[in-house]
């Protein structure tokens, strides 16, 4: 089943949509992700596992990366919110035709750390690319993020 992991080894770049990849941030840097008003790293600090660290410098910070998609193509995603800091507002991840968009979806995860999300996007008719956001809203603060797939929906 072809896989669009968000991983970071440079093997894994520029991938087409039918190579096959998984990831997790436990295995991987978080070097291919963009910071939008936020500070990026992998932390393991009172973690069970390592993960990606989205820190806000401003107000709706996130982190975010591109993918190869396919159009008009329907993927799975899901993403486990491993941590997040008390009062740090709604966390989402969102996917979309550019850093920041939802286009493709936006959704708002609970606040519990070890919640995983889940659900499916459908890319537009003429999409080839398709970005990948994890956002938290209220400055200063920080949310954890792990496990992170997008794969077609077969």
């Amino acid at each position: 089943m072809p896989q669009f992991g968000l991983g970071f080894s440079s093997k894994e770049k520029n991938r087409t949509a039918d190579t096959p990849l998984q990831y997790n941030f436990n295995e991987d840097s978080d070097e291919d992700f963009t910071g939008s008003n936020a500070t990026i790293s992998t932390t393991t600090a009172g973690l069970t596992t390592r993960a990606i660290k989205v820190l806000t410098t401003l107000a709706n910070g996130y982190a975010y990366r591109e993918c190869v998609v396919m159009p008009s193509t329907t993927y799975r995603f899901s993403v486990t919110l491993v941590s997040a800091q008390t009062g740090s507002g709604n966390k989402s991840v969102a996917f979309g035709t550019s850093a920041g968009d939802t286009t493709n979806l936006g959704w708002t995860v609970e606040n519990t750390p070890g919640q995983k999300v889940t659900g499916t996007i459908t890319t537009g008719a003429s999409q080839t690319a398709c970005f990948v956001n994890l956002k938290v809203q209220t400055y200063n603060k920080f949310a954890c993020w792990d496990d992170l797939i997008l794969e077609e929906n077969i």
